[in-house]
């Protein structure tokens, strides 16, 4: 008898965003309980700040890629990277001209 396949793991977008959303609605409640965060609440706090830092980064870096794939004229290659990709898809996404493009635009 086959085994079934096992599905495939969708790539990890970033989910920073409503993440953060969830843990304010989150602790704003609790406040508003008249309840004072507790020192892990406190530190997830902390770690979101940082977090939501790092995602900004990364959303910049991926949009001036994207537009330095524009200019290099790979218009397919820069809707896909705005789009976001699976794990397989970036497998083959990546070719010489655009790793080229991809360390340009991370040069300041």
């Amino acid at each position: 008898m086959a085994r079934p396949k096992k599905k495939a793991k969708p790539a990890a977008p970033l989910r920073v965003g409503q993440f953060g959303m969830m843990l304010d609605a989150y602790f704003g409640s609790s406040i508003n309980a008249g309840l004072r965060k507790t020192k892990g609440e406190k530190k997830i706090a902390g770690t979101m700040e940082r977090a939501r830092e790092l995602s900004a980064s990364a959303e910049e870096v991926r949009l001036g890629f994207a537009e330095k794939l524009r200019i290099m004229g790979d218009g397919e290659g820069a809707a896909a990277v705005e789009g976001g990709m699976d794990k397989k898809e970036w497998g083959k996404f990546w070719t010489r001209e655009r790793v080229e493009a991809f360390r340009k635009s991370r040069r300041k």
